[in-house]
């Protein structure tokens, strides 16, 4: 079974994955799960699984899309496999594109030498120069004076693109099968046994998770958290400015996104998807606990308070009453969102008289 754990960026989804280490009937998929967090989202990153599906088995009328969403599927994987600080080289003993690449082979039909639209009408850094040097060659010297001069057509002295080689996967029938196989090698890496459940982080994304599960073979547990959007957008605005993909710069536009992507995406709870407040892992800690364990199937909590402590963390909530410079942005937000404002007025108020957290 794969349980797991997802947000919206800044939602305090990681408070959730802290609890659930304390858990001895869990397993993790990060190698070094004590220490971090590992993010995997190969199914729906962009140009990750679901675009990939999309155009081999959807939107297939040139067989160069196929070939393009290949490409595209193979640079998403190159560059996550060297990058170093996504573990993803560590996390797959050096063997994730080597693993990609078998599976994309798998779905390929055919193979032959030619050149897709995209690369005709789009072409690189190096076919910009050689077309620019034909161009100055065919200006400079026109081919009735290359003829009388070299005895020869002036198109020896251009230059060609090479042609690349176009990958056909034309609809493959084999395509969810294919996956779920490709998901359950990955998956494999970390789990010895797999009586026990594995925990995983951004597998599915928080908004349509259901959309996703398809792909993966096995019962699945999906746990979406969200934040009090005041102090999400103190948290996204204060502490990493504008080089995170929330708009912050204006508090309108944070407004929409939070309304259209957290707040209306909110799914009926069921077996398979269980909504949960960040500020109820804290100030709710025992009742949420229950409802986690019940809902994933859990009970040996071995080690409590190790990973996360509510009494710390909720000096990370009501980040509102700690900054004035804000104070009508937050007044704002209150009016355009209520719905999606935690009840902090049930609880102990935290005013200014405690540290700041940036």
């Amino acid at each position: 079974m794969i349980v797991d754990v997802t947000g919206f960026g800044w939602s305090g989804a990681g408070a959730l994955e802290d609890m659930l280490r304390e858990y001895d009937d869990l397993r993790f998929l990060a190698v070094d799960w004590k220490k971090h967090d590992w993010e995997f989202t190969i199914l729906w990153e962009a140009d990750g699984i679901y675009d990939l599906e999309h155009k081999l088995c959807f939107k297939h009328c040139r067989c160069g899309d196929s070939s393009t969403a290949i490409k595209r599927f193979l640079r998403l994987v190159d560059a996550q496999n060297r990058t170093p600080f996504l573990h993803y080289d560590e996390q797959f003993n050096g063997k994730y594109y080597q693993i990609c690449k078998r599976y994309i082979d798998d779905l390929v039909q055919f193979r032959f030498k030619g050149r897709t639209f995209e690369e005709i009408m789009f072409p690189d850094l190096k076919e910009r120069i050689l077309s620019r040097y034909n161009h100055i060659i065919k200006l400079l010297l026109g081919n009735h004076y290359i003829k009388n001069l070299f005895h020869c057509d002036l198109s020896t002295f251009l230059t060609h693109p090479n042609m690349n080689t176009i990958a056909v996967s034309y609809n493959p029938d084999h395509f969810l099968e294919r996956t779920q196989q490709f998901m359950d090698e990955l998956l494999s890496f970390s789990r010895s046994d797999r009586s026990y459940p594995l925990v995983t982080d951004q597998l599915f994304p928080p908004d349509c998770p259901k959309l996703f599960f398809k792909y993966v073979n096995e019962p699945i547990k999906c746990m979406i958290v969200r934040r009090d959007p005041r102090d999400m957008y103190l948290l996204a605005k204060q502490t990493y400015h504008s080089e995170i993909p929330i708009p912050v710069e204006n508090v309108d536009d944070f407004i929409l996104y939070y309304k259209q992507i957290i707040q209306d995406t909110k799914l009926q709870d069921d077996d398979s998807v269980l909504s949960i407040n960040y500020e109820d892992i804290i100030y709710q800690y025992e009742q949420t606990k229950k409802k986690v364990e019940a809902f994933v199937g859990i009970k040996n909590h071995a080690r409590k308070f190790e990973f996360f402590s509510p009494q710390q963390s909720i000096n990370n909530t009501q980040l509102f009453n700690l900054y004035d410079d804000y104070k009508d942005d937050i007044k704002k937000i209150e009016s355009m969102l209520p719905e999606s404002l935690y009840p902090f007025y049930l609880y102990k108020t935290l005013g200014k008289d405690r540290k700041k957290i940036f």
